[in-house]
């Protein structure tokens, strides 16, 4: 194995040891789909392509583009390869002037079209429309439509992204194929009962709690909740509890929501990134998970939520918000539709027993199987192959 530049950590070389051996490894007629940037901490990609091996593909996780790039570019042996790429964040991450934002630009391009230059098939996931934080808005559409213009399928799963990405950059409807996000159920334990988990917090049995987990970032619009929690309960005291658990940033908004909860009786922030067990942990004392996002395409919240069986309050902008068209939850667009959600709590056993059907439905042992056919199909066929074993609800168990 060949280390390029300096001497990787420890983790880097376990990393790279593992993606190295993985490919070499593989007989002629394999198919590598490596996969790229693999973020570890994050089950999304592990539980989206746990099912390929089922359909004889073996799926690869490169850390960083270029160690994917590096894989599919270096793989002779191996006939058939895909190289699917998810987050694009990084392509422009710690760019301080616009001048080396262009030079990454281009060096990402370059990239695209050494993979293709030596038949390899990209696949592209699209998380976002846009990072939530952008710096240069135009450079990040460029790069979109620069991997879209490349890309031999699309890999969606909202089923207004097309519709959604149409005010930055065009997104063909015959690269498209969308498959669901995955269900967590499996992955987070679920250990506690709701009497126990709520006596942990010191929630009492009547209360209603309300639970927003995941990292505190100014577009989830939380320090808004915040504040309509508060009215809220100025109003009905004791008949809502807000509980935000993640880890927490530095910036202005996130500090001014740590300061409320420092005196507010019903908000409460755990300003820390949470281990497995605590999510499980979390939405046995929760009643309801709130998705509050002002503006997003995919929501794992709003995903995981329903794995637990639990209903949601969904702002209308937060992202996957079609999953609950069925009647797993409430979505608003504004503060007096949520309060008015807040206050008759009547629709909780209705959403709750939906919620427990869309788990079932979204389970990762299925959704993965359906993206493993979708995955051979497009490997054999083409895009239009892969879309008709999508079918038009994204793989959804009936």
């Amino acid at each position: 194995m060949i280390f390029e530049g300096k001497v990787p950590g420890r983790r880097q070389i376990e990393r790279r040891w593992s993606m190295t051996q993985a490919s070499t490894s593989l007989p002629r007629e394999a198919v590598a789909w490596v996969f790229a940037p693999h973020f570890i901490g994050n089950p999304f990609q592990a539980l989206l392509t746990m099912g390929m091996a089922d359909h004889d593909i073996a799926p690869i996780g490169a850390a960083s583009v270029a160690d994917g790039v590096r894989v599919v570019t270096t793989a002779h042996h191996v006939r058939q390869r895909v190289l699917h790429l998810h987050w694009l964040n990084g392509v422009l991450a710690g760019a301080s002037t616009r001048e080396e934002a262009q030079k990454r630009v281009a060096a990402f391009e370059r990239q695209l079209d050494s993979v293709q230059a030596v038949g390899t098939k990209l696949v592209w996931t699209m998380h976002n429309v846009l990072p939530h934080e952008s710096v240069f808005e135009d450079l990040e559409v460029r790069i979109r439509e620069s991997i879209v213009g490349r890309a031999d399928m699309v890999h969606i799963m909202n089923p207004d992204s097309i519709e959604m990405a149409g005010p930055y950059f065009d997104l063909p409807a015959s690269k498209v194929v969308r498959v669901e996000h995955p269900g967590y159920q499996g992955y987070y334990p679920q250990w506690m009962s709701r009497a126990a988990a709520r006596q942990h917090f010191g929630f009492t049995p009547g209360e209603q709690v309300l639970l927003v987990l995941g990292a505190i970032k100014p577009y989830k619009g939380l320090l808004e909740l915040a504040h309509t929690i508060d009215e809220f309960t100025r109003e009905h005291p004791r008949k809502a509890t807000l509980l935000i658990a993640g880890s927490a940033g530095e910036d202005a908004g996130t500090r001014e929501l740590l300061d409320i909860a420092d005196i507010h009786p019903a908000i409460h922030v755990l300003p820390e990134r949470m281990l497995s067990e605590d999510v499980g942990l979390l939405f046995a004392a929760a009643d309801v998970a709130v998705v509050p996002y002002k503006a997003s395409l995919n929501s794992g919240a709003l995903v995981l939520a329903l794995s637990m069986g639990k209903p949601v309050l969904a702002r209308s902008t937060a992202g996957s918000t079609h999953l609950l068209q069925g009647g797993a939850g409430i979505v608003y667009d504004d503060d007096h539709r949520l309060m008015h959600a807040l206050l008759d709590t009547g629709w909780h056993a209705s959403a709750s027993a939906a919620a427990a059907d869309m788990a079932r439905r979204l389970r990762p042992q299925h959704v993965s199987d359906v993206f493993g056919r979708v995955s051979r199909a497009f490997v054999d066929h083409g895009v239009l192959a892969a879309q008709a074993v999508a079918g038009p609800d994204g793989g959804l168990d009936a």
